[in-house]
């Protein structure tokens, strides 16, 4: 059965008729993802979750849950996602996809999304290559400064890459696909959820995940985003394949900017940025020291203390003139 003879049809009504499908936008390996109609005409996006292996039934439209029962009780399936979606609606960030609704229905759940227009960063690098160091800094700072609030919130996103990186068309940066989806598949934190080349080799390994992998993977995002090719494998790496340098790849690539990349994939997770935070401040080419001292919302040197400086220099100057 092929996916678009799962998703539901165009016309579908949802939530008692609060929303109706317009027509299937993409799939996921969770999900699909459908453009809908709010009653008063508004667009949304609408998510609807399912479990690996799930089919839908043809009858009433229901997702079997013969897989959900091989792993996991289906009320503790449903309470994670719950859960998650709680904490993703509580971020309220500008640069973090705001989600609406959560409901259950069809046999699985769904969740309601603002509508995003733009394009994401995997089908620009794809159509154009790589981007240059101003444009990767700008992508690092916003998307470091949604990772830091979830991180704050205590989410970890996990599958941080450039699919899931939107320039909107409002301007806006924004991290797509947080764990609502992954919590509702998956069993725990352990259980190897990402795209591999951007995943961290104790998310590989199924190992324990903490905010550290997602310092990787944003590491590897603005890899790419800087060479115009994703990073090597951590597994390949593990085994002795050497990873180039963001310079070695791309000579316009500043030696600070290209460390601090470097330095957000290693291997070893407490070889890495403390914060993504940090990691974005050394990928603008603060130093280390101050970068590590820097606010969790990337806030720096305020507007107004240059000025004081200034005027501060003119005083000195003018009484060296003897005024």
């Amino acid at each position: 059965m092929n996916a678009v003879a799962q998703s539901l049809a165009p016309e579908s009504r949802l939530q008692g008729g609060a929303y109706r499908v317009v027509d299937l936008l993409g799939q996921g390996g969770f999900s699909f993802v459908y453009r809908a109609l709010t009653r008063d005409g508004h667009e949304v996006a609408i998510k609807e979750l399912f479990p690996p292996e799930a089919r839908r039934k043809t009858f009433l439209g229901l997702w079997t849950r013969q897989a959900v029962r091989k792993t996991r009780d289906w009320g503790e399936l449903t309470r994670r996602a719950r859960a998650e979606f709680a904490l993703v609606q509580s971020l309220k960030h500008p640069n973090v996809v705001r989600v609406l609704e959560l409901f259950e229905e069809n046999g699985t759940l769904y969740i309601v999304m603002e509508l995003l227009r733009g394009t994401t960063l995997h089908q620009h690098l794809v159509k154009h290559g790589g981007l240059g160091e101003a444009d990767a800094v700008v992508i690092g700072t916003a998307v470091g400064s949604a990772l830091a609030a979830a991180h704050a919130k205590g989410v970890v996103h996990r599958d941080v890459k450039p699919g899931n990186v939107m320039t909107c068309d409002d301007g806006r940066i924004v991290l797509l696909d947080f764990g609502i989806a992954k919590s509702f598949a998956r069993s725990d934190a352990r259980s190897q959820v990402g795209t591999e080349a951007y995943m961290a080799p104790e998310q590989v390994r199924g190992l324990v995940q903490t905010a550290a992998v997602d310092i990787y993977g944003l590491g590897a995002t603005i890899y790419h985003t800087l060479t115009g090719r994703p990073p090597v494998r951590a597994e390949d790496r593990r085994t002795g394949t050497r990873l180039p340098t963001p310079t070695e790849l791309a000579p316009h690539v500043g030696l600070a900017a290209s460390n601090a990349v470097m330095r957000a994939l290693a291997l070893n997770p407490s070889a890495r940025q403390a914060t993504v935070m940090t990691f974005a401040e050394e990928l603008r080419g603060v130093p280390r020291a101050l970068a590590a001292q820097a606010p969790a919302r990337g806030a720096g040197w305020s507007w107004w203390k240059p000025l004081v400086i200034v005027a501060i220099l003119a005083l000195f100057a003018l009484a060296a003139r003897g005024w």
